[in-house]
């Protein structure tokens, strides 16, 4: 509306906006506007065009793009952006800033020794463990193959050791199931 209400004379504008339809539904219009001078008044006239499912697609593709596919974790595009948004926090004083990184010991020999869906198996159960493990806001991450980060606000060093020992037990005590029905033991450092 404020973008209407600058308009001069033959200006026109573009707008997206979100509107609640009257059936209960939300509904992204694309408004191309113009403000047009008549005896007497100033008339703004319009076209509205329905685009909530290229909407409804491009969030899609964003998510797509910001999330690993084979965990559901943040990948490390993601993590990137949310670790230099929480520096900038950081260095601002609004926030307490730590990260964790992990790695999955000898990653290479279970993919070798029980062959690559055992491996995806393994990833799977880690990204599982790391967000039980951790409190809501906080970031998880597959950063590389076998490698994980936890960015987190905790506080301490005490803090941040224990969530350590916590995401090392978790991980530990849940040995991923195998296709064929065994499970294979997993750490990480």
């Amino acid at each position: 509306v404020t973008a209407i209400a600058g308009l001069a004379a033959g200006d026109s504008v573009v707008l997206r906006a979100r509107v609640r339809h009257r059936e209960g539904h939300t509904v992204w219009l694309r408004l191309h506007a113009r403000l047009v001078n008549e005896p007497g008044r100033r008339v703004i006239r319009g076209v509205a065009i329905d685009v909530t499912e290229l909407v409804e697609a491009h969030d899609r593709m964003r998510e797509r793009a910001e999330i690993d596919e084979l965990t559901g974790l943040a990948n490390r595009r993601s993590f990137d952006r949310r670790l230099t948004d929480a520096v900038a926090d950081f260095h601002s004083g609004r926030r307490a800033l730590a990260l964790l990184i992990l790695d999955v010991d000898r990653f290479k020999s279970i993919n070798d020794t029980h062959g690559h869906p055992a491996g995806d198996r393994a990833l799977q159960t880690i990204a599982s463990s790391l967000a039980a493990a951790v409190r809501e806001d906080d970031v998880v991450a597959r950063i590389g193959g076998e490698e994980f980060a936890v960015l987190t606000t905790i506080g301490g060093p005490t803090d941040l050791s224990a969530l350590a020992h916590r995401i090392g037990a978790l991980i530990r005590t849940t040995d991923p199931l195998l296709a064929d029905g065994s499970r294979i033991s997993v750490t990480a450092s």
